[in-house]
């Protein structure tokens, strides 16, 4: 998706992407110092955020679940994670939707919050018995559910919905307005619709058909 996105910001020159990771935790501060130009990164546009980014898109709307080990038969809906062990990642804001209360949060269950870097770091915790669920988009943990088969399991009870947008830094209108230009042809031609079936058609979910509607570059 990046590569699409750069190839239309830049169109007939051959420009070289760098590519940098970009922790939860660091994607704002990494904008504002110009280490890097543009998010990809599964970034939620979420109202705390936005004081410190610009954000395209989104371009796409994602469900959080929740995995937990595929031999977990106590925890199969969300009221199950009521005292259980619940990954907290680093920078990231999924875990409020289960533990906190309304405005901010969905379900206001008490949990344990395991602290880790990112969710990869989560999800082996999860696999070592260190917690007993990991609560996110459901995109990213079909993903590590992939990578090894028949060890983990999705719950199927969403909570909530995110929208992924890209992160441009703090008041770039032009960009902004560039990047959602792109991410329109990115579904109007078809192609991130195919890079879904390519990336997440054999996991079973029900994957997203359409561009959300846009939230605007202010």
């Amino acid at each position: 998706m990046a590569r699409y996105v750069v190839r239309a910001l830049a169109p007939g020159r051959d420009v070289r992407i760098t590519w940098r990771e970009a922790p939860s935790s660091a994607r704002e501060a990494m904008l504002q110092n110009g280490g890097v130009d543009l998010v990809f990164a599964t970034y939620a546009i979420i109202p705390a955020r936005r004081p410190r980014v610009t954000f395209g898109g989104p371009y796409v709307s994602v469900p959080q679940d929740t995995m937990v080990l595929a031999t977990n038969t106590t925890i199969r809906t969300n009221q199950d994670l009521r005292d259980t062990r619940l990954c907290l990642a680093k920078g990231s804001n999924s875990y409020r939707r289960i533990v906190d209360p309304p405005p901010d949060g969905k379900l206001g269950l008490p949990a344990r919050l395991v602290p880790a870097e990112n969710y990869s770091d989560c999800v082996r915790k999860l696999d070592a018995g260190q917690l007993d669920a990991v609560s996110t988009e459901n995109l990213v943990l079909a993903g590590y559910a992939a990578a090894d088969p028949g060890r983990f399991r999705l719950l199927g009870d969403p909570v909530g919905v995110e929208r992924w947008g890209v992160g441009i830094k703090k008041g770039d209108t032009a960009t902004c307005e560039a990047v959602n230009a792109a991410i329109a042809a990115m579904w109007r031609d078809g192609t991130a619709e195919r890079l879904l079936r390519k990336w997440f058609g054999d996991t079973g979910l029900t994957l997203p058909s359409a561009l959300p509607a846009p939230e605007g570059c202010p």
